[in-house]
């Protein structure tokens, strides 16, 4: 493998004049920068960011692993994130896991074998496979600080900014039951695993508290896109005694349920109640406007990256834990029930 000394050779120039090209680029010419960059690609030069982290004291780079950048949630929690490490001079190492375990576990060792000073984790929708948790706890234990971003946790041990999903959810089905719904149906992903879990127990404690039996026709576990979701809400409306509302887990859902309801000329409220957690501006953009959820991800991100800088300037800094406080947006979409 190539060292810094190759590089210098290769260009005549000192290894202090590489290490500027990688680390200080505004201090030489343009010319010289590229003439560097274009010898350390051709052998196959890297920079030793472990060693530049040993000389200034702590790295300044964030392992930022991600589901999927293309998701709108998604890239409005990263940017939330990386605005606010860069206020401080971190800057984000954005890697997509995919959902994949194998994928999530080789980023957290490789990155950290690559220097960067910990993580921020917004994990997929089906949650932390074990394996992840062990190695998060493993890289706590060796003094690696790490955020879990948006995902409600069991236990406090894992640093974590979550969105109440339970009691979130048992609010958004509170509001149509004091409407006067009792035949409400849940389209869900996996409600075994992730957040699914969550806003399944809000779902089921708002219909027992009131003493409403679950219908189990009336949940719809599928896949996540929006053309399941819409298959459900034809299964849905057929039943002899189908929902008068129906809660749909997020907003790619929410897509497939207001795709069935205008193409079949159903009337929001009039005819059939819909909600739903807001992170897109899917919501907002139909008439009317869907209730919702609200959780502003944007600020999700930012709050978690503020999280991890004070447990970077302190390990000790309490809480460890902190709750992004959501809302309930009445924007339309729900009424009484019609009689029939």
């Amino acid at each position: 493998m190539a060292t810094i000394y190759d590089v210098a050779k290769r260009a005549n120039v000192s290894p202090a004049t590489v290490s500027n090209a990688f680390n200080k680029p505004n201090m030489m010419r343009p010319e010289t920068r590229d003439r560097i960059m274009e010898i350390a690609d051709a052998l196959d030069y890297r920079p030793n960011v472990n060693a530049r982290a040993l000389a200034g004291g702590k790295s300044q780079l964030v392992g930022l692993l991600i589901g999927d950048i293309r998701i709108p949630y998604i890239a409005n929690v990263t940017r939330g994130i990386e605005d606010r490490l860069a206020e401080n001079g971190f800057i984000a190492v954005v890697s997509s896991t995919d959902g994949k375990s194998d994928k999530t576990l080789s980023l957290l060792k490789n990155l950290k074998r690559s220097g960067v000073g910990g993580f921020i984790f917004v994990p997929a929708k089906f949650g932390i496979p074990p394996e992840i948790n062990t190695e998060i706890t493993t890289q706590l234990a060796q003094g690696v600080n790490i955020i879990v971003a948006g995902h409600e946790l069991n236990s406090d041990d894992i640093p974590h900014l979550a969105v109440r999903g339970q009691q979130s959810s048992r609010e958004i089905v509170d509001h149509l039951l004091e409407l006067g719904h009792r035949d409400i149906a849940f389209i869900t992903g996996h409600h075994s695993q992730g957040e699914g879990i969550w806003r399944w127990f809000g779902y089921q404690h708002a219909l027992l508290a009131r003493g409403i039996p679950i219908r189990p026709e009336l949940v719809k576990e599928i896949d996540g896109n929006p053309q399941t979701a819409r298959q459900a809400v034809e299964e849905l409306m057929a039943l002899p005694n189908p929902p008068t509302a129906i809660f749909a887990m997020n907003d790619i859902y929410a897509r497939g349920v207001i795709d069935y309801v205008v193409t079949n000329n159903i009337r929001l409220p009039e005819d059939l109640s819909v909600v739903t957690y807001d992170y897109q501006v899917l919501a907002q953009r139909i008439t009317p406007r869907l209730t919702s959820v609200l959780v502003p991800a944007y600020d999700l991100g930012w709050k978690a990256a503020e999280l991890f800088l004070a447990l970077q300037a302190n390990p000790d800094h309490t809480p460890r834990v902190e709750e992004l406080i959501h809302q309930i947006e009445d924007r339309g979409s729900t009424g009484a029930p019609r009689i029939t």
